[in-house]
C-alpha cells in the first residue's frame, strides 16, 4: 500500500501500473474463487432470512450514513448517492478481520461463516445498486435541504450583472474547455457549470462566471442564466447527469438552443428524447474525419467530400439539419 503511495507520485507510475494491471485481474479471479470456496450452501439455506435482513441493513445502513456524511461535508446530492452506493457493499478487509476474529476466537465457525454470506450478498447486490444510481439520485434531491444546500453552495457571488442571450456550458472539460476559447476569441459571454472547485476558481479568477455544482440541479441553472440564455452546451459524458440538466434546462427556457454528447448511438435518441437539438458523437465524428482525409488525399474533390460526409452524418443523427451545417445537400 505504501509502496503504491510513493509510486503514484513518481513519473513511473503509467510504466508500473501497465505491468501489474495483468496481475490485478488474476489476484481478481483469485479473491472471487476463494470465496466461492469458503461459501457453505447448507449455512446459507439454514439462515437465508437473518441473511437477507442483515445484507439489507448492511446496505441501506452504509449507504445512507456515506450519503449523510458527504452530504454534510458539502458534496453535491448526485456525487453523495452515487459514492455511497459504490461503498455500500462489504469491503475486502473485513474478510481479513474475520479471519483474525476467527482465529483469536472472538468469533466461531458459524459467525464467521454468516459474515461471509452477507459479505457475498452485498458483493451481489452491487451492480443492481448501481444500476438504481439514476433513480436513487432523484430521489435524493427530494430530501428536505438538499436543493436549498446545494444552493447556498453556489460559488461565490459575482454581483448582479444580468446575463443573456448567453451560452452555458456544462462541463468544463476537453470539450468545453475549446468551446470557452473559441467563444472568448469572438467575444461572446459564456457562463459555467462545473463539478470541479479548482476549474471553477480559475475560471473565476480570469472573470468568467463560473458556478460549482452538479449541472442536473434546476437551481443551479438558474443561476447560470440559463432562462435567459441563447444555448446550453451539455458536454458532460455522463448521461444521468447529461440528461437531467437537458430536461431541467427545457423547462426553464422552452426555446432554448440545446446542444450535448452521445458516448454511443444508442444514446443519441435518448437525449434527443429529453430535449437536446443536436447531439454529437465523438468517436463517430472523429471517423468523419478520417474519411475527409483519406478521400481528400485519394483524389476526391471537395464537393464531393463534402456532400459524402454530410449524407452520412444526416444518416447516423436522422437529422435532415445535418447537411445544412455545410452548405450541401446530401445526395440522392
Amino acid at each position: 500500500f505504501l509502496a503504491g503511495l510513493v509510486v503514484s507520485e513518481s513519473e513511473f507510475d503509467s510504466h508500473v501500473l501497465a505491468g501489474i494491471i495483468p496481475l490485478r485481474d488474476v489476484f481478481a479471479t483469485l479473491f472471487f474463487v476463494s470465496l466461492g470456496m469458503l461459501i457453505e450452501p447448507t449455512v446459507l439455506l439454514e439462515n437465508f432470512l437473518q441473511i437477507g435482513a442483515l445484507v439489507a441493513v448492511l446496505v441501506v445502513g452504509k449507504t445512507v450514513i456515506i450519503g449523510a456524511g458527504l452530504l454534510t461535508a458539502g458534496v453535491d446530492h448526485r456525487t453523495a448517492t452515487l459514492s455511497a452506493l459504490v461503498m455500500a457493499q462489504i469491503g475486502e478487509f473485513s474478510f481479513v478481520l474475520a479471519g483474525v476474529g476467527l482465529a483469536e476466537t472472538i468469533i466461531d465457525g458459524e459467525q464467521y461463516g454468516l459474515i461471509l454470506e452477507v459479505a457475498l450478498g452485498s458483493i451481489l447486490l452491487s451492480p443492481l445498486l448501481l444500476r438504481l444510481g439514476p433513480l436513487l439520485v432523484g430521489v435524493a434531491a427530494l430530501l428536505p435541504g438538499v436543493a436549498r444546500q446545494e444552493a447556498s453552495q453556489i460559488m461565490p457571488e459575482l454581483g448582479a450583472e444580468v446575463v443573456g442571450r448567453h451560452v452555458v456550458i456544462c462541463g468544463f472539460g476537453r470539450v468545453g474547455m475549446v468551446l470557452g476559447e473559441s467563444l472568448d476569441r469572438r467575444g461572446l459571454r459564456y457562463t459555467v457549470i462545473d463539478i470541479n472547485p479548482a476549474i471553477v476558481r480559475e475560471l473565476q479568477a480570469r472573470g468568467i462566471r463560473a458556478y460549482y455544482g452538479d449541472a442536473g440541479s434546476d437551481a443551479l441553472l438558474l443561476r447560470a442564466g440559463v432562462d435567459r440564455a441563447r444555448t446550453i452546451a451539455v458536454t458532460v459524458a455522463d448521461m444521468v447527469a447529461a440528461r437531467a440538466a437537458i430536461r431541467h434546462a427545457r423547462n426553464l427556457n422552452p426555446v432554448i438552443d440545446v446542444i450535448t454528447r452521445a458516448r454511443i448511438e444508442a444514446e443519441v435518441e435518448l437525449l434527443r428524447g429529453v430535449g437536446a437539438d443536436e447531439v454529437v458523437q465523438p468517436e463517430f465524428e472523429a471517423g468523419l474525419e478520417f474519411v475527409r482525409h483519406v478521400l481528400r488525399r485519394q483524389g476526391v474533390s471537395a464537393r464531393e467530400t463534402t456532400a459524402l460526409l454530410s449524407h452520412r452524418r444526416a444518416s447516423y443523427y436522422q437529422l435532415a439539419e445535418a447537411s445544412d451545417r455545410f452548405g450541401e445537400d446530401p445526395p440522392p
